[in-house]
Protein backbone atom coordinates (compact mmCIF):
# COMPACT_ATOMS: atom_id res chain seq x y z
CA UNK A 1 0.00 0.00 0.00
CA UNK A 2 0.93 3.55 -0.53
CA UNK A 3 -0.86 6.55 -0.58
CA UNK A 4 -0.34 10.17 -0.05
CA UNK A 5 -3.54 12.45 0.96
CA UNK A 6 -3.51 14.87 -1.24
CA UNK A 7 -0.64 14.01 -3.54
CA UNK A 8 -0.99 16.88 -6.47
CA UNK A 9 -1.53 20.08 -3.69
CA UNK A 10 0.23 22.13 -1.62
CA UNK A 11 3.22 21.44 -4.01
CA UNK A 12 3.41 18.26 -3.45
CA UNK A 13 3.38 15.05 -5.77
CA UNK A 14 4.77 11.18 -5.84
CA UNK A 15 6.82 10.13 -8.80
CA UNK A 16 6.05 6.31 -8.66
CA UNK A 17 6.40 3.51 -10.86
CA UNK A 18 4.84 1.04 -8.67
CA UNK A 19 1.95 -0.88 -10.05
CA UNK A 20 -0.16 -4.18 -8.76
CA UNK A 21 1.75 -7.34 -8.84
CA UNK A 22 5.37 -5.85 -10.23
CA UNK A 23 7.99 -7.69 -9.14
CA UNK A 24 11.27 -5.73 -7.97
CA UNK A 25 14.19 -8.12 -7.65
CA UNK A 26 16.57 -7.29 -4.74
CA UNK A 27 19.26 -7.08 -7.80
CA UNK A 28 18.14 -3.24 -8.35
CA UNK A 29 18.40 0.03 -6.73
CA UNK A 30 16.45 0.01 -3.63
CA UNK A 31 14.90 3.29 -4.37
CA UNK A 32 11.35 2.73 -5.86
CA UNK A 33 9.03 5.97 -5.02
CA UNK A 34 9.89 9.84 -4.36
CA UNK A 35 8.07 12.22 -2.70
CA UNK A 36 9.09 15.79 -4.27
CA UNK A 37 7.55 19.19 -2.60
CA UNK A 38 8.84 22.25 -4.03
CA UNK A 39 8.07 26.33 -2.47
CA UNK A 40 8.72 29.79 -3.10
CA UNK A 41 11.31 29.45 -0.83
CA UNK A 42 13.59 26.33 0.97
CA UNK A 43 11.58 27.06 4.58
CA UNK A 44 8.40 26.58 2.50
CA UNK A 45 9.41 23.57 0.71
CA UNK A 46 10.91 21.67 3.70
CA UNK A 47 7.57 22.49 5.72
CA UNK A 48 5.48 20.93 2.97
CA UNK A 49 8.19 18.01 2.80
CA UNK A 50 7.45 17.69 6.30
CA UNK A 51 3.89 17.72 5.89
CA UNK A 52 3.93 15.16 3.37
CA UNK A 53 5.92 12.39 5.14
CA UNK A 54 3.77 13.09 7.78
CA UNK A 55 0.58 11.56 5.35
CA UNK A 56 2.49 9.27 4.10
CA UNK A 57 1.41 5.62 4.28
CA UNK A 58 3.57 2.96 2.75
CA UNK A 59 3.02 -0.54 4.11
CA UNK A 60 4.19 -4.33 3.02
CA UNK A 61 7.90 -3.11 3.53
CA UNK A 62 10.11 -0.90 5.41
CA UNK A 63 11.10 2.62 4.13
CA UNK A 64 13.16 5.29 5.30
CA UNK A 65 9.89 7.88 6.02
CA UNK A 66 10.11 7.58 9.45
CA UNK A 67 13.83 8.23 9.64
CA UNK A 68 13.37 11.55 7.04
CA UNK A 69 11.00 13.44 9.28
CA UNK A 70 13.25 13.17 12.01
CA UNK A 71 16.16 14.55 9.58
CA UNK A 72 13.90 16.96 8.29
CA UNK A 73 13.83 18.82 12.05
CA UNK A 74 17.39 18.58 12.22
CA UNK A 75 18.51 22.27 13.10
CA UNK A 76 21.36 21.64 10.41
CA UNK A 77 19.12 20.20 7.71
CA UNK A 78 17.16 23.41 8.08
CA UNK A 79 19.87 25.50 7.84
CA UNK A 80 21.72 24.33 5.05
CA UNK A 81 24.58 22.63 6.99
CA UNK A 82 25.29 19.49 5.42
CA UNK A 83 28.67 17.58 5.69
CA UNK A 84 29.08 13.43 5.18
CA UNK A 85 28.77 12.80 8.80
CA UNK A 86 25.23 14.25 9.12
CA UNK A 87 24.02 10.54 9.73
CA UNK A 88 26.21 8.79 11.36
CA UNK A 89 26.04 11.75 14.32
CA UNK A 90 21.96 11.41 14.09
CA UNK A 91 21.70 7.41 14.62
CA UNK A 92 18.07 5.56 14.12
CA UNK A 93 15.53 7.57 15.28
CA UNK A 94 13.32 6.96 18.13
CA UNK A 95 9.68 5.29 17.19
CA UNK A 96 6.99 7.84 18.67
CA UNK A 97 5.60 4.34 20.61
CA UNK A 98 7.09 1.56 21.82
CA UNK A 99 6.21 -1.93 20.84
CA UNK A 100 3.75 -2.70 23.63
CA UNK A 101 1.48 0.10 22.21
CA UNK A 102 2.23 -0.79 18.82
CA UNK A 103 0.57 -4.27 19.69
CA UNK A 104 -2.31 -2.37 21.78
CA UNK A 105 -2.89 0.02 18.21
CA UNK A 106 -2.63 -3.17 15.97
CA UNK A 107 -5.77 -5.11 17.94
CA UNK A 108 -7.42 -2.55 18.10
CA UNK A 109 -7.25 -1.60 13.89
CA UNK A 110 -7.69 -5.38 13.55
CA UNK A 111 -10.73 -5.43 16.07
CA UNK A 112 -12.21 -2.46 13.31
CA UNK A 113 -11.42 -4.25 10.45
CA UNK A 114 -13.14 -7.89 11.82
CA UNK A 115 -16.54 -5.02 12.74
CA UNK A 116 -16.45 -3.29 9.57
CA UNK A 117 -16.18 -6.32 7.56
CA UNK A 118 -19.70 -7.50 9.24
CA UNK A 119 -21.21 -4.43 9.77
CA UNK A 120 -25.08 -5.09 8.94
CA UNK A 121 -24.25 -9.10 8.87
CA UNK A 122 -24.70 -11.79 11.28
CA UNK A 123 -23.59 -10.49 14.68
CA UNK A 124 -22.84 -14.33 16.18
CA UNK A 125 -20.03 -14.52 13.39
CA UNK A 126 -18.43 -11.48 14.84
CA UNK A 127 -15.03 -11.80 16.18
CA UNK A 128 -15.05 -8.37 18.18
CA UNK A 129 -16.20 -8.99 21.71
CA UNK A 130 -19.58 -8.09 20.62
CA UNK A 131 -22.50 -9.49 22.99
CA UNK A 132 -26.01 -9.90 23.05
CA UNK A 133 -27.05 -7.60 26.09
CA UNK A 134 -25.04 -4.40 24.37
CA UNK A 135 -21.58 -4.78 26.22
CA UNK A 136 -18.62 -5.23 24.36
CA UNK A 137 -16.32 -7.91 25.71
CA UNK A 138 -12.32 -7.18 25.95
CA UNK A 139 -9.58 -9.17 24.14
CA UNK A 140 -6.57 -10.88 24.67
CA UNK A 141 -3.71 -10.87 21.66
CA UNK A 142 -0.18 -11.92 21.21
CA UNK A 143 1.79 -10.22 18.98
CA UNK A 144 5.15 -9.64 17.80
CA UNK A 145 6.21 -5.97 16.88
CA UNK A 146 9.06 -6.34 13.47
CA UNK A 147 9.61 -9.76 14.02
CA UNK A 148 10.40 -9.04 18.45
CA UNK A 149 9.37 -10.96 20.97
CA UNK A 150 5.75 -12.08 21.61
CA UNK A 151 4.20 -9.46 23.72
CA UNK A 152 0.65 -10.12 25.32
CA UNK A 153 -1.48 -7.74 25.15
CA UNK A 154 -5.18 -6.87 26.37
CA UNK A 155 -7.99 -4.31 24.80
CA UNK A 156 -10.74 -3.24 27.21
CA UNK A 157 -14.19 -2.83 25.47
CA UNK A 158 -13.44 1.11 26.00
CA UNK A 159 -10.68 0.89 23.67
CA UNK A 160 -12.30 -0.65 20.74
CA UNK A 161 -14.77 2.09 20.69
CA UNK A 162 -12.00 4.67 20.22
CA UNK A 163 -11.42 3.52 16.55
CA UNK A 164 -13.56 4.37 13.96
CA UNK A 165 -13.03 3.53 10.11
CA UNK A 166 -13.71 5.72 7.09
CA UNK A 167 -12.72 4.10 4.01
CA UNK A 168 -10.61 0.22 3.03
CA UNK A 169 -8.05 0.11 5.08
CA UNK A 170 -7.95 3.68 6.81
CA UNK A 171 -9.21 4.28 10.51
CA UNK A 172 -9.12 6.67 12.82
CA UNK A 173 -7.94 6.45 17.05
CA UNK A 174 -9.85 9.12 18.93
CA UNK A 175 -9.84 11.68 16.37
CA UNK A 176 -6.24 11.75 16.66
CA UNK A 177 -4.63 11.35 13.02
CA UNK A 178 -4.92 8.13 10.44
CA UNK A 179 -3.51 5.10 11.11
CA UNK A 180 -3.93 2.57 8.02
CA UNK A 181 -4.09 -1.18 7.87
CA UNK A 182 -2.80 -3.28 5.08
CA UNK A 183 -2.53 -7.67 5.01
CA UNK A 184 0.03 -9.68 3.68
CA UNK A 185 0.01 -12.88 3.99
CA UNK A 186 0.68 -13.38 8.33
CA UNK A 187 1.82 -10.52 8.70
CA UNK A 188 -0.45 -7.08 9.00
CA UNK A 189 1.42 -3.92 8.40
CA UNK A 190 -0.03 -0.69 10.41
CA UNK A 191 0.88 2.89 9.50
CA UNK A 192 1.05 6.20 11.01
CA UNK A 193 2.39 9.33 10.52
CA UNK A 194 5.23 8.28 8.21
CA UNK A 195 6.08 5.26 10.95
CA UNK A 196 5.07 2.12 9.74
CA UNK A 197 5.37 -1.79 11.98
CA UNK A 198 5.04 -4.98 10.49
CA UNK A 199 2.96 -7.07 13.06
CA UNK A 200 2.69 -11.20 13.29
CA UNK A 201 -0.06 -12.82 15.42
CA UNK A 202 2.04 -15.17 17.31
CA UNK A 203 0.57 -18.60 18.85
CA UNK A 204 0.03 -18.57 22.70
CA UNK A 205 0.79 -22.33 23.53
CA UNK A 206 2.60 -23.03 26.75
CA UNK A 207 5.75 -24.60 24.99
CA UNK A 208 5.98 -21.81 23.05
CA UNK A 209 5.84 -19.55 26.47
CA UNK A 210 8.05 -21.41 28.19
CA UNK A 211 10.94 -22.79 25.99
CA UNK A 212 11.63 -18.63 25.32
CA UNK A 213 12.30 -19.54 21.42
CA UNK A 214 14.01 -16.71 19.46
CA UNK A 215 14.00 -16.23 15.57
CA UNK A 216 15.92 -13.98 13.87
CA UNK A 217 14.71 -13.00 10.44
CA UNK A 218 16.18 -10.93 7.40
CA UNK A 219 14.88 -7.18 8.03
CA UNK A 220 15.41 -6.56 4.84
CA UNK A 221 16.42 -8.35 1.52
CA UNK A 222 20.08 -8.85 1.20
CA UNK A 223 23.10 -11.64 0.41
CA UNK A 224 23.92 -13.86 3.26
CA UNK A 225 28.13 -12.68 3.82
CA UNK A 226 28.95 -15.23 6.61
CA UNK A 227 27.21 -17.28 9.54
CA UNK A 228 28.98 -17.44 12.73
CA UNK A 229 27.86 -20.95 14.49
CA UNK A 230 26.40 -24.04 13.78
CA UNK A 231 23.12 -25.88 14.53
CA UNK A 232 23.49 -27.04 18.47
CA UNK A 233 26.45 -24.13 19.11
CA UNK A 234 25.50 -22.45 22.70
CA UNK A 235 25.67 -18.87 22.25
CA UNK A 236 25.27 -15.40 24.45
CA UNK A 237 22.24 -12.98 23.67
CA UNK A 238 24.11 -9.74 21.20
CA UNK A 239 26.52 -12.67 19.63
CA UNK A 240 26.85 -11.88 16.48
CA UNK A 241 25.40 -15.63 14.24
CA UNK A 242 24.50 -14.07 10.65
CA UNK A 243 26.18 -10.88 8.83
CA UNK A 244 23.89 -9.98 5.64
CA UNK A 245 24.80 -7.36 2.95
CA UNK A 246 21.69 -5.46 1.62
CA UNK A 247 22.05 -1.95 0.13
CA UNK A 248 26.00 -1.74 -0.51
CA UNK A 249 25.73 -1.60 3.49
CA UNK A 250 26.68 -4.59 5.90
CA UNK A 251 24.04 -5.80 8.55
CA UNK A 252 24.95 -7.92 11.51
CA UNK A 253 22.19 -9.62 13.02
CA UNK A 254 22.58 -11.02 17.09
CA UNK A 255 21.39 -13.85 19.23
CA UNK A 256 18.46 -12.20 20.58
CA UNK A 257 18.37 -14.47 23.47
CA UNK A 258 20.89 -16.77 25.19
CA UNK A 259 20.47 -20.27 23.96
CA UNK A 260 21.23 -22.83 21.77
CA UNK A 261 21.33 -22.86 18.25
CA UNK A 262 18.00 -24.91 17.20
CA UNK A 263 18.25 -24.58 13.44
CA UNK A 264 19.59 -22.43 11.28
CA UNK A 265 18.10 -21.89 7.38
CA UNK A 266 20.74 -20.25 5.47
CA UNK A 267 24.40 -20.57 4.33
CA UNK A 268 27.35 -18.34 2.88
CA UNK A 269 26.38 -16.56 -0.98
CA UNK A 270 22.49 -17.33 -0.66
CA UNK A 271 19.97 -14.31 -1.19
CA UNK A 272 17.29 -13.56 1.10
CA UNK A 273 13.86 -11.90 0.85
CA UNK A 274 12.42 -9.40 3.13
CA UNK A 275 11.71 -11.41 6.86
CA UNK A 276 12.34 -14.70 5.92
CA UNK A 277 13.30 -16.90 8.90
CA UNK A 278 16.83 -17.41 9.25
CA UNK A 279 17.47 -19.12 12.26
CA UNK A 280 15.95 -20.05 15.78
CA UNK A 281 17.49 -20.08 19.09
CA UNK A 282 16.31 -22.49 22.09
CA UNK A 283 16.51 -20.80 25.40
CA UNK A 284 18.49 -22.71 28.02
CA UNK A 285 16.14 -25.06 30.28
Amino acid sequence: MLALDRPEGDGLRIDDALAPGLTVDTAYDSLLAKLIAHGETREVALGRLRGGLSRLSILGIPTTTAYLRGLLADEAVVAGRLDTQLVTRRGAPDGPIDDRGVAIAAAMLMLAEEASAHAGGDPFARVDGWRLGGDRAGSHWRLAVNGGAALDVQVPPAYAQLVTAFGKGRFAIDGRGEWRLARDGDVVWIGHGGWSWAVREAAATADAETTGDGEVRAPMPGQVLSVHGAVGDVIAAGTSLIVLESMKMELVLTAPIDGRIATLNVAPGERVALDQPLARLQAHE
